[in-house]
């Protein structure tokens, strides 16, 4: 009868382990590897880094830029954005901001990495860990005003 209570509690033990250790993104290891890799970024104990994707236009960029950077003035948080390629019309007026700092991904590590998505995204990190994702989007923006701070 013993035996048995030890065998349960360890079953519970394992599952709630296993549970508590789920990831909130599911490549997080090949976006450590990314960041730390290719990057050659230190995580800081605070920080926002957005992975901007360059797959639309300037313009349709606007909208989503003139909200970031009302985002941006908000908090001091310091910011890393991953760009597929340069783009004056987003790093310009971005970069007048504090803490801001621009990499561009100019061998297209983020497809290697697997973090190459149809849409943009911002990752939410406390000590390296991502603690929140979302695309970025228009929708999106009061979760990413709400969750930097």
């Amino acid at each position: 009868m013993n035996r048995n209570k030890i065998i349960i509690f360890i079953a519970i033990a394992t599952t709630f382990f296993s549970c508590a250790q789920k990831k909130v993104f599911d490549r997080e290891d090949s976006f450590h590897s990314y960041m730390e890799k290719v990057v050659a970024h230190k995580f800081q104990p605070k920080e926002i880094v957005f992975v901007l994707n360059n797959g639309r236009c300037g313009t349709c960029y606007r909208e989503d830029i003139h909200q970031l950077q009302d985002i941006f003035r908000e908090n001091t948080t310091p910011k890393t954005i991953i760009l597929a390629e340069p783009a004056p019309s987003i790093q310009e007026p971005l970069s007048l901001l504090p803490k801001v700092h621009f990499f561009i991904d100019n061998n297209i590590n983020l497809g290697k990495y697997g973090l190459a998505y149809g849409s943009d995204l911002v990752f939410l990190l406390e000590n390296g860990k991502i603690e929140a994702w979302t695309p970025i989007k228009g929708s999106n923006m009061d979760f990413i005003r709400q969750n930097i701070k």
